[in-house]
This record gives structure tokens, C-alpha cells and sequence, in this order.
């Protein structure tokens, strides 16, 4: 969809190939894209649970400050970076909800400062200068040094950019994944409860995230949080994505099903 952020390619076989990845790996290169998704759907939990090391490139961090500092004293008209028809755009708020969204990007950043790893960009000093340009040129900085740090051995790359970690996997040999996967590893581990990855997999849906797998328990919180109301959000959003000419209509059927079938498991608990 045209509305949509691009994060993954949709296939089963990329999906499990993700989760696998997380299990095998010692430390997960945080993108800032990724960061961007935990702070708009007000994640940033999911980097508390994660058992194995964080790392954040030093320019990624840099781009949270310089971006911080331009709220605090550049910003007089109140403006915020938000969503809307699946594009990030500057919206005009108050003061008030200004100074709000300001405490939040520094409750971001302080987060990344004390759960992350912040390391510096010189792995990119590992690489020939033709290609350290083309990965500039491509990414920006931080994202550059992000590709470069996810290079060692056992490291992974969490971005939500399909097509940065298409050309990441392709040209640099990193492994990538994406929120929904990490949610999914994440619940699969025990390290958050189901409730809670079934959550964010509707806040991605809504915020739209594609592709976004779709799970009966987490169409039947969508329902619960739209009060049954086939007209409500999030259910219409379910309901779109049903729908989507991509999508197998057997899967569409075989989770409605299910969700069906949990809905009455747990009437008649």
C-alpha cells in the first residue's frame, strides 16, 4: 500500500529466517528507523527486554541530540515529527504538547544511553572508501555506521527500511530484522508475555507498518480494543489488511477462525 512504511517483505519464510537469526545472534545493531518505531508507538520497553547486548552507532545518537537541540531552541512555531496517511510530516501543536513531545525524544534518548551500547562509527574505517561513500550516500551517516557495526560476527541489524536492509543483506552481508520479528523472538522466549507482543503487533498494523502478520490473538485484542465494533479503530484496520489482494484468502479464513475459536475459549473460561 502507498500509505504504507515498508519494513519487511511479507514472506513466511522471511519471517521465520529473522526469528532464527535473533537466536543465533550476540548483539543487535539498533537502525535508527527502528528507534523511530519504539518511540511513536511508545515501545520503548521492547529494549529492556532484550536479553542479548544493544548497540547503538555514536552517529545515530548524535542525530537524536542534534535533533533534540533543534526542538529546544529552533522550534518556535511548536512543531512535532508525526504520522499521518503513512508519511512522517511536521504538525504544528501547542505549546504545551511541544514541550511534552520534547521530555519524550530526551526520555528516548536517555533510554538508548542507558540500556545501549553507544559505539563509535570507526568500523567504517574497516572499509574501502568507494564503498564507505556509496554506504553514506545511501543511508547517512548513521545509518552507514549502523550497516558497519551490524558487519561482526554474530551481530544482527534491526531497521525498520525494507529497502535499507535489502541492500544492507545484498551489498554488505549484514543480517536484518524488524520489529514484528524481534516482538515475535521476544514473545517466543517468554522475555514479554503474549498479550503484550499481540499489542504491539496491532499498533504496527495501525501505525502501517507492511507487512504486518496477522495472528488470531492479536485480532482478537484488536476487537477488544475497538469494543467489538466492527466500524472502530483498530478493527477496521484489521479488516483492510484482510483483505489485501497479497494475502492468501485461505490465511484470511484460517484466522478468522481462529479468533473465532479463541473467542470462544475464553467465554467459556
Amino acid at each position: 500500500p502507498e500509505t504504507s512504511i515498508h519494513c519487511c517483505a511479507g514472506s513466511a519464510g522471511s519471517a521465520e529466517a529473522a526469528v532464527q537469526a535473533i537466536s543465533s545472534a550476540d548483539a543487535v545493531v539498533i537502525d535508527s528507523t527502528a528507534l523511530a518505531t519504539l518511540f511513536v508507538l511508545d515501545e520503548l520497553s521492547l529494549l529492556q527486554a532484550m536479553p542479548m547486548k544493544c548497540v547503538v552507532a555514536s552517529g545515530t545518537l548524535d542525530e537524536l541530540r542534534g535533533y533534540l537541540h533543534s526542538l529546544e531552541y529552533g522550534n518556535r512555531e511548536h512543531k512535532i515529527l508525526a504520522k499521518e496517511e503513512g508519511k512522517y510530516v511536521w504538525i504544528s501543536v501547542s505549546a504545551q504538547d511541544a514541550a511534552r513531545y520534547r521530555r519524550r525524544v530526551s526520555s528516548l534518548i536517555e533510554t538508548v544511553e542507558k540500556i545501549c551500547a553507544v559505539e563509535p562509527g570507526t568500523a567504517l574505517a574497516d572499509v574501502t572508501p568507494e564503498e564507505r561513500s556509496r554506504l553514506v550516500e545511501l543511508f547517512g551517516q548513521s545509518g552507514a555506521e549502523s550497516v558497519a557495526l551490524a558487519r561482526g560476527q554474530r551481530r544482527l541489524l534491526w531497521a525498520d527500511d525494507l529497502a535499507l536492509g535489502a541492500i544492507a543483506e545484498k551489498e554488505c552481508g549484514v543480517s536484518r530484522v524488524w520489529t514484528q520479528a524481534v516482538v515475535t523472538w521476544l514473545a517466543g522466549r517468554e522475555h514479554i508475555g503474549t498479550g503484550d507482543a499481540d499489542e504491539v503487533t496491532v499498533k504496527l498494523l495501525v501505525a502501517g507498518y507492511f507487512f504486518t502478520s496477522l495472528g488470531p490473538s492479536a485480532v482478537l485484542r484488536a476487537a477488544q480494543k475497538a469494543s467489538w465494533d466492527p466500524s472502530a479503530a483498530p478493527l477496521t484496520a484489521v479488516a483492510e489488511h484482510l483483505v489485501l489482494p497479497m494475502i492468501d484468502g485461505r490465511k484470511v479464513w484460517w484466522v478468522v477462525g481462529q479468533s473465532l475459536a479463541l473467542l470462544w475459549r475464553q467465554a467459556s473460561v
